[in-house]
């Protein structure tokens, strides 16, 4: 039975273990046998569901700054 297990992760630790995991895909052909350390095959899994969130946090980020949502800005006060 596999469990799954959320997170809230901010954009920078989730590029982190984007960058982590993808660096490590590099050992994926090797047969040298600590390469096999570095890279296992549930890591495939793991690098979609990463870059998945990945597109979709970048996508909400280019959402939230063309709305004039995103940190650091406000848009102007009405004034009457």
């Amino acid at each position: 039975m596999v469990r799954s297990v959320s997170v809230q992760l901010t954009p920078q630790e989730l590029r982190l273990l984007l960058n982590t995991i993808r660096a490590r895909r590099i050992y994926q052909p090797c047969r040298h046998t600590l390469a096999r350390e570095i890279w296992q095959p549930w890591m495939v899994a793991l690098l979609e569901k990463l870059m998945e969130a990945s597109a979709t946090q970048q996508e909400a980020s280019h959402t939230d700054q063309r709305c004039g949502t995103d940190q650091g800005h406000h848009p102007p006060a009405q004034t009457p």
